[in-house]
């Protein structure tokens, strides 16, 4: 398991990606760190991200940065050895960030990018919850190396009545699609 985490204190700051491993789910191994802000794109905290399993079984993880101005940013880090099946070491993508907040997107508000998926033409697609113009929206993107990014040219979706979006998930269920967001500044889920 991957996840964001503050080694030293139980606050937010320091942030980096911790690293565990279980077999029950009730005795956990740390590993260390897995992703330590380094990097100008992510010299204040590694956040939240999510892992994509490329062909050849290349694991891959897209992670928010913040630099000094407090900018978010999705990155890209790669397991540095794929023979290793706890995936021990990691390593930053030279192309960071892949994907910034343009076209009025709030960028301190530039979050939470789901497990991308591969869909027709090979193309690889993702999800990001944001802010733009003060409203939530889910921001949609295209790649097809996984290393080039393009934001689509139309919002997956967005609303005035609510404020940022984190979170956001697509599920196609029975040929029924369903994209699920969460505004943590509220109780209400968007469905």
């Amino acid at each position: 398991m991957l996840y964001h985490y503050n080694f030293y204190v139980a606050v937010w700051g320091n942030i980096t990606w911790a690293h565990s491993i279980s077999y029950v789910l009730v005795k956990w191994v740390n590993l260390g760190h897995a992703l330590n802000p380094t990097d100008p794109c992510d010299i204040n905290g590694c956040w939240t991200g999510s892992a994509t399993i490329l062909p050849g079984e290349e694991p891959v993880i897209i992670y928010i940065g913040v630099d000094t101005e407090i900018r978010q940013f999705q990155n890209r880090a790669l397991a540095k050895n794929i023979s290793d099946p706890l995936h021990r070491e990691w390593m930053k993508s030279p192309h960071n960030p892949i994907m910034t907040p343009i076209d009025g997107i709030d960028a301190s508000n530039f979050k939470n990018p789901i497990t991308a998926w591969q869909a027709l033409l090979k193309v690889w697609r993702i999800l990001d919850g944001s802010l733009r113009n003060g409203h939530g929206t889910t921001l949609f993107f295209r790649s097809k190396d996984f290393v080039n990014w393009n934001k689509s040219q139309t919002l997956l979706h967005s609303s005035n009545k609510t404020g940022m979006w984190e979170c956001a998930n697509f599920y196609s269920l029975s040929n029924v699609h369903k994209l699920f967001t969460f505004n943590p500044y509220s109780s209400k889920m968007c469905i």
